[in-house]
């Protein structure tokens, strides 16, 4: 196996602000092979957006600080570009679609004009080529009549096409990762589905990387074949998917899963996590769930636990720091 497509190093990304200092990303690594889908998940708050747009280059600076860390894109880091050199990058090589299109997308411009304008940013081409392109895209991304929503506004379409159309933008330029920030937040069941469907056939069809963040857990389930589950800026566990949701080793990952409803499963009150992600400016010492976790030890609020490696597996727990099977004590 080549170098992966994309390694981001012990990345720091702060924020300061008349409160005191925000670790909005606070050392935070993972790699992403060529070709392959990252699911991030974690409660709101947990870092997973910052990350995305520290990767894409969209965190004001300031208030926002870049404290420390890499993040390589094909081997090249991509922290120390200038920013005309990080635009060059942005939407040519490294698509993203926005949590939220209705904002994402300019209300006052339609459809086309929006795709056809990144076509023209990134491209050498006349403005009739990009129109044509952005026409061809639309029909990419399985909408119908594609002309006629060419020309239409944001607010014209539906949720689930808007995100289609959000995504055509995304690919417009044929990226080799595409950063998915809760694509199918305030979709119904069936649409979520379609749209997690079509991310993955595009995925296949152009050999293109995808980190998808979401806090669904069957999202990612569904889709992703490697996870990491981040909280309050910090990477606690990662795997595979399939074997992290049949066996997590973090009680973080653990209560996440007993939050989550299974169908046909019959229960009194469905379990949540107590308390709530520490403050920002009032963390506490040792690990970070600890407040939260049910299984917690003395040792737990008085050092940070180090990240543990047990097998293809990466979790951050006091409990397997001297277990060298990577059994829980």
């Amino acid at each position: 196996m080549g170098s992966p497509l994309l390694e981001v190093k012990n990345l720091k990304t702060y924020f300061r602000t008349e409160d005191g200092l925000v670790k909005a990303v606070d050392g935070v690594s993972f790699s992403l092979e060529k070709g392959e889908i990252l699911g991030i998940v974690g409660e709101s708050g947990s870092g997973k957006s910052i990350t995305a747009l520290t990767i894409m280059g969209l965190v004001q600076i300031p208030p926002g600080e870049i404290h420390g860390g890499e993040i390589l894109f094909k081997g090249r880091n991509i922290l120390a570009l200038r920013k005309s050199e990080m635009r060059k990058l942005r939407g040519n090589e490294i698509g993203m679609v926005f949590q939220e299109p209705m904002t994402a997308l300019n209300p006052v411009y339609t459809i086309g004009n929006q795709i056809a304008e990144a076509v023209m940013l990134h491209s050498d081409v006349d403005r009739k080529t990009a129109m044509k392109r952005a026409v061809e895209m639309l029909e990419r991304v399985q909408i119908p009549m594609a002309k006629d929503v060419f020309k239409r506004y944001p607010h014209e379409l539906s949720g689930g096409m808007r995100q289609r159309a959000m995504i055509a933008m995304a690919l417009c330029c044929n990226p080799e990762l595409l950063i998915c920030d809760e694509p199918t937040t305030a979709l119904d069941v069936t649409v979520q589905a379609q749209i997690l469907k079509l991310i993955d056939s595009l995925r296949k069809e152009t050999g293109m990387s995808v980190i998808m963040i979401t806090h669904d857990l069957a999202v990612v389930s569904e889709i992703a074949e490697r996870v990491i589950v981040m909280y309050a800026g910090k990477v606690l566990e990662e795997g595979p998917s399939s074997v992290i949701f049949d066996h997590p080793l973090h009680p973080y990952t653990e209560a996440l899963m007993k939050s989550k409803p299974v169908l046909g499963q019959k229960k009194e009150r469905l379990y949540s996590i107590r308390g709530m992600v520490p403050s920002p400016y009032n963390r506490p010492p040792g690990c970070l769930f600890e407040p939260r976790c049910d299984c917690s030890m003395k040792e737990c609020s008085q050092a940070e636990p180090a990240d543990v490696i047990i097998g293809n597996r990466r979790v951050k727990c006091i409990k397997y720091c001297d277990s060298k099977d990577g059994n829980r004590p």
